[in-house]
């Protein structure tokens, strides 16, 4: 499977996948998800359970593969689901794509990368050091509020993750 920049630009073959072309387009409608949500409840969603969800989420490409963009420009993301306690997106990522140094405000996170891998900065309680977590494929990292991190792609293949947050995001800084 290979895939395309919005501009029809191929990108690479990500390693284990057939040699087939895949089209990326298709229905953005967001409440084609609702079935991948946890169930409702009034209690805010824990983090085991915000985990849960992106893992099920990245685990299920066939439900939002023909949604993937790659923007050569910019890192693309697509709101998948909203509730009252929390959100999902799926982002995608291409070599040298990054985020900056930011937090959430008062939402935790949770990110699932469900294609290539990504890397976290942080810095280290002494403040001085950086400290590089790996995300791969089947791996999750959780967040709490107020955590300070750079996400990055620093490899030669896109990567592809989703995130959820709880409470929604009000805002990135």
């Amino acid at each position: 499977m290979s895939f395309t920049t919005s501009a029809g630009t191929p990108v690479g073959t990500p390693a284990g996948t057939a040699s087939s072309s895949l089209t990326l387009d298709g229905d953005l409608d967001p409440s084609r998800f609702a079935h991948l949500a946890p169930a409702a409840s009034d209690a805010p969603p824990t983090l085991a359970q915000l985990a849960h969800h992106a893992r099920t989420i990245a685990a299920r490409p066939e439900d939002w593969r023909h949604l993937v963009r790659f923007d050569p420009a910019q890192r693309w993301r697509l709101r998948l689901h909203q509730e009252a306690g929390y959100e999902a997106w799926l982002m995608s990522w291409l070599p040298g794509q990054r985020t900056g140094m930011h937090d959430h405000g008062d939402s935790a996170a949770v990110i699932a990368v469900a294609l290539g891998e990504l890397h976290e900065h942080t810095t280290a309680p002494n403040g001085a050091d950086t400290v590089v977590h790996v995300i791969g494929p089947d791996r999750v990292r959780i967040w709490g509020a107020r955590n300070v991190r750079e996400i990055l792609n620093p490899t030669s293949a896109p990567a592809i993750s989703v995130h959820v947050y709880s409470p929604p995001l009000p805002e990135i800084r």
